[in-house]
């Protein structure tokens, strides 16, 4: 309120030369029925005296009234005058360009400005959301009052049809001395506080905003519709599914191919099979050509008496081969390498590389014609 209020002061000194005058509402402590808590009036109290008004909070030494603040009103007031401000500017700029503007046109930008005014009042009034605001309060009322017309009116129709087939009694009656002559039932109809309390609390606040939604939608649909924008929904929506389902294929598309890069890239499982089951050889791409020099190498080596370990990597198995066959070392270290490049690489391997590393295992082939450590 500090700021607002130098802000307003500066403000008023700054325009009070050309005549404006500038105004700020900002209440303090006003005496309305919102003070008063269990019967006791706050602003009365010996506590409100003595921190408030003997404190010198307070320059009018009491509080503020209602009526001393009704000036909010002006805010009202003023967006018609920014309405009409507004369609001044419109007249000017039609008469410039020689539009004749015809007296239905003012009446109805008037009728419309003060609409929007009192939906904007409605819409403030009916704030928070729930039941307590006076609104809502008011619409719960209005639906308490429905349900008991309601109930009245059933009640009705259930009087009008027992006395439409009361005659039929006589046609099936046994013993017609010993009838009891019959009793109209007493309505039970709730009062008007009781069927107000049988409904949620939520539900008026939720009338309200429903009001507001479909006034709001309203609104909106008049607006597209005076612009045009209606009139193309159809071939709208048609495009809106062409450019989805186009985006469908062309992920699809892509996951595809990326797919596909990825089997390619990942080297398919190498399996050597036994003596008797040949291999075809000729069938093995490059890639494969070279994992199946390495693993015939570990087979040889292992019936030679060094076996590698689950646990060990090419890399540490390396010295293992060297140790048992160290005038292979050369040998076995190119073999090694041009497997990893083989396994992991994701480039292709050249035919060239291929007739390398089958030269390389051939050496390494016969140097492990021996056992290991002769």
């Amino acid at each position: 309120k500090a700021a607002i209020n130098s802000y307003c002061r500066s403000l008023a000194l700054e325009l009070a030369p050309r005549q404006i005058l500038v105004n700020a509402i900002a209440p303090g402590f006003i005496d309305t029925p919102m003070s008063v808590v269990n019967g006791v009036n706050e602003l009365e109290s010996a506590w409100f005296r003595q921190n408030y008004i003997e404190g010198n909070h307070l320059p009018l030494r009491r509080a503020g009234r209602p009526e001393e603040i009704a000036g909010v009103a002006y805010f009202l007031a003023g967006l018609l005058l920014i309405s009409d401000a507004r369609l001044a500017v419109l007249r000017a700029q039609w008469f410039n360009q020689q539009v004749t503007v015809t007296a239905p046109v003012l009446k109805r930008w008037r009728a419309s400005s003060l609409l929007v005014v009192g939906l904007v009042a409605l819409l403030a009034l009916s704030l928070p959301l729930g039941a307590s605001g006076w609104l809502a309060q008011a619409l719960l009322w209005c639906i308490a009052l429905l349900i008991r017309i309601g109930m009245f009116l059933q009640f009705i129709l259930s009087l009008l049809l027992m006395l439409l087939l009361y005659p039929l009694r006589w046609l099936f009656r046994q013993n017609p001395a010993a009838e009891s002559p019959a009793e109209i039932p007493a309505p039970t109809i709730p009062t008007q506080a009781e069927a107000a309390s049988r409904l949620p609390d939520w539900l008026g606040g939720v009338l309200v905003w429903g009001v507001v939604a479909l006034v709001a939608g309203y609104l909106l649909w008049n607006f597209l519709r005076a612009n045009g924008l209606l009139t193309g929904w159809p071939a709208l929506f048609a495009r809106l599914r062409e450019r989805w389902a186009a985006r469908r294929r062309g992920l699809g598309a892509a996951l595809r191919s990326r797919l596909a890069r990825l089997r390619l890239r990942t080297p398919r499982p190498l399996v050597l099979r036994a003596p008797g089951h040949g291999l075809r050889f000729s069938a093995l791409s490059s890639r494969e050509r070279v994992r199946y020099f390495y693993l015939v190498t570990l087979r040889r080596a292992a019936e030679r008496g060094r076996a590698r370990p689950s646990h060990k990597t090419p890399q540490e198995f390396l010295g293992d081969l060297t140790a048992a066959w160290p005038e292979a070392q050369a040998d076995t270290q190119a073999l090694t390498e041009a497997f990893l490049a083989a396994r992991y690489a994701p480039d292709e391997v050249e035919a060239d590389r291929v007739r390398t590393a089958h030269d390389i295992w051939r050496r390494v082939m016969r140097a492990l014609r021996r056992p290991a450590g002769e």
